[in-house]
């Protein structure tokens, strides 16, 4: 990625938020218990990184709802769609994660951990947790690029944990 690139991009002024109601992993359409290309180890990794999201985003929707009184139109209406999407990714990670505990994965040291770092948060100012949910969402927003530029990184997922 070219940084300077990015950081001389602004947000467009058009951007919306647009939250969609996606659900992965429901009927038919379960996950392997190794679900990406057969691999452990990989699978692993990814599942690890889901088990942090739905904590994690309830802490997004936490920070910035404490802003939404008094804000001006389009920053409270960005707000509402930020929180609806947060709820739905959570809502979906919740029951992936349902998955990896069904397969015999142990979370709960992990689990922990998230709980541990969150807390660092609690008893400090409003903003201190605002500008750690946006220094988080821009770290997702790079791994996100990332997996979306490259598709050896998700090559052989089940499909529906691939997609999500």
């Amino acid at each position: 990625m070219d940084m300077a690139k990015a950081v001389a991009t602004p947000t467009p002024k058009d951007l919306e938020i647009t939250p969609r109601d996606r659900r992965f992993g429901r009927g038919e359409a379960r996950y392997g218990r190794w679900w990406l290309n057969n691999d452990p180890i990989a699978t692993a990794v990814y599942n690890a990184l889901s088990v942090t999201f739905p904590k994690g985003e309830g802490f997004f929707i936490d920070s910035v709802r404490k802003f939404r009184d008094g804000a001006p139109p389009k920053l409270a209406a960005e707000i509402a769609a930020f929180t609806k999407q947060e709820v739905m990714h959570t809502r979906e990670h919740v029951a992936f994660n349902r998955h990896v505990t069904d397969q015999g994965y142990d979370i709960s040291r992990l689990d922990k951990e998230v709980d541990r770092v969150l807390d660092l948060a609690k008893g400090r100012p409003a903003i201190a947790s605002l500008a750690a949910t946006m220094a988080l969402e821009h770290f997702t927003a790079i791994l996100a690029h990332e997996l979306l530029s490259d598709p050896r990184h998700l090559a052989g997922a089940d499909a529906d944990a691939g997609d999500m």
